[in-house]
């Protein structure tokens, strides 16, 4: 199967696959939405989301699931689990999301990422009240799930 980055040409032509092409290559994933994670994955660059899944927005500030793995550990740690979890961050961080090279090549599966992370994330209801009304939260929710997004960040103002 060939990435998803592949079906994306330079030239100014190019068109969203068709959801024949979508079916062929067996996933429901949001193309767009998904080379956004991957640049955020790659480049850690951040940017504030808001996405739609399941009848609630959430939204938040788009991170690395590098930076979410480090930003796990951190909550862990200052909640008073004093490192007690710092060999299964350091495993799973390591396996799931290894440091990059940027100079390299992308690794097998790199470019088609399943999960998306946010920070400082919120949810809102229908009556346009966040939760929770006091904090953001870490987000990891699937690609698959994820209805829809936009750009920027919701407030409750």
């Amino acid at each position: 199967m060939e990435p998803l980055l592949a079906l994306m040409p330079d030239e100014p032509s190019h068109r969203e696959p068709t959801e024949t092409q979508l079916q062929d290559l067996n996933i429901g994933l949001d193309w767009f939405l998904q080379n956004f994670v991957f640049l955020a994955n790659r480049l850690e660059i951040q940017l504030a989301l808001t996405l739609h899944t399941h009848g609630l927005l959430v939204s938040g500030n788009l991170i690395s699931g590098r930076q979410y793995m480090n930003r796990c550990e951190a909550e862990l740690n200052a909640g008073g689990a004093n490192g007690s979890f710092a060999a299964v961050f350091d495993a799973a961080r390591n396996n799931a999301y290894p440091e990059v090279d940027r100079e390299l090549p992308l690794a097998p599966g790199e470019a088609n990422p399943s999960f998306v992370h946010l920070k400082d994330a919120r949810f809102f209801h229908n009556s346009g009240e966040p939760i929770p009304a006091n904090q953001s939260v870490l987000w990891r929710g699937r690609i698959s799930e994820i209805s829809g997004f936009s750009f920027g960040f919701l407030s409750e103002d």
